[in-house]
């Protein structure tokens, strides 16, 4: 024989490791029977190996539910716990009830800010290489350029000599010397090769010119996020806030912390939709300006209700305003 409210919770919890890890949920609160508007206090425990566990913060964790809207879940004065308040029953909750309540959490994104590491680029020209090209003739009129046999009799180190060997150096590439500047030079320099019969030859080099360099340019600071990809996100938050405002309607807690605790998660969601719609640049920016605005009203004008624990149903409920009229000005968008 089934329960007469079969009441399931399943958690998953993604994660990029290849290990799974398991979570347990541990309710602080009697469960049954299952009614509308009904607490439920919980925590979540992570298992870590080792017979280890680790409580996780709510706020970490992101819901859904099947059927879908049937409680909510908000966060306590204690960041490790939830309360679950039960929204509607889809069959009624009647002893014969067989519908399974499910409810999974998954590791939700924090915010919508999004940071780009990006690498700057520079162009720059070096040092220049001067060609040393050497000739011979047995006349004195008619030269003829060194061929690559007699070329490599030379070495650039034995053979060459400069100046400033600061500022020049004689190197060979591809069977090619040169004269290499190692610095920008403000002084003539005189480069001398030995030739292996103990003949020499000298010239006189100056350097002349600047090095040149050209950047990237950086990229923009405190670049505004997308359009396209905050939509998403202020949608689900204004929904959120909604959702929360139209549970306070019926909604009776059973203490102040617990009332105190709503009012709070909402005054901050407006305060987080108004600051996301102001950093906001895209074409719906007077649409979820106008809907945040409708949900500073609605809160404005909602009280949550409750009853100090133990305090009997003919005891007339309490009530706490959401927002006072400082507050709704405060949270307007413009």
């Amino acid at each position: 024989m089934k329960p007469a409210v079969a009441l399931l919770f399943t958690l998953v919890l993604s994660v990029a490791a290849s290990a799974q890890t398991q979570l347990e949920v541990r309710f602080l609160d009697e469960v049954k029977p299952l009614s509308v508007g009904k607490d439920i206090r919980f925590e979540v425990v992570a298992a870590l190996g080792g017979g280890k566990t680790s409580k996780m913060n709510i706020d970490q964790l992101e819901f859904t539910q099947t059927p879908e809207g049937w409680a909510s879940v908000m966060p306590t004065d204690d960041p490790t716990v939830g309360v679950l308040t039960v929204k509607k029953l889809v069959s009624g909750g009647g002893i014969f009830d067989e519908t399974e309540y499910a409810i999974k959490a998954a590791i939700k994104g924090e915010g919508s800010g999004r940071i780009k590491s990006k690498s700057r680029f520079r162009l720059e020209t070096g040092l220049p290489l001067v060609p040393l090209n050497m000739f011979y003739s047995w006349d004195g009129t008619s030269w003829k350029a060194f061929d690559a046999g007699t070329l490599s009799q030379l070495d650039a180190k034995k053979n060459f000599r400069t100046s400033d060997p600061a500022a020049l150096e004689v190197v060979k590439l591809d069977g090619v010397f040169y004269a290499k500047w190692l610095a920008e030079a403000t002084s003539p320099v005189e480069v001398t090769v030995t030739f292996p019969n103990g003949e020499k030859a000298s010239l006189t080099l100056e350097y002349q010119g600047s090095k040149k360099a050209a950047e990237t340019a950086p990229p923009p600071d405190n670049t505004p996020p997308a359009a396209g990809a905050m939509d998403a996100d202020i949608e689900k938050l204004l929904r959120e806030i909604s959702d929360s405002i139209s549970l306070l309607t019926s909604y009776e807690g059973k203490s102040f912390m617990l009332a105190d605790t709503r009012r709070k998660w909402i005054v901050d969601g407006l305060k987080r939709s108004k600051r996301m719609i102001g950093e906001y640049r895209g074409e719906r920016k007077g649409e979820f300006a106008d809907a945040h605005n409708g949900l500073v009203n609605d809160a404005f004008g909602a009280r949550v209700k409750y009853r100090e624990s133990g305090s009997s149903g003919n005891v007339p409920a309490k009530e706490l305003e959401l927002l006072s009229e400082n507050e709704r000005d405060v949270l307007m968008a413009k």
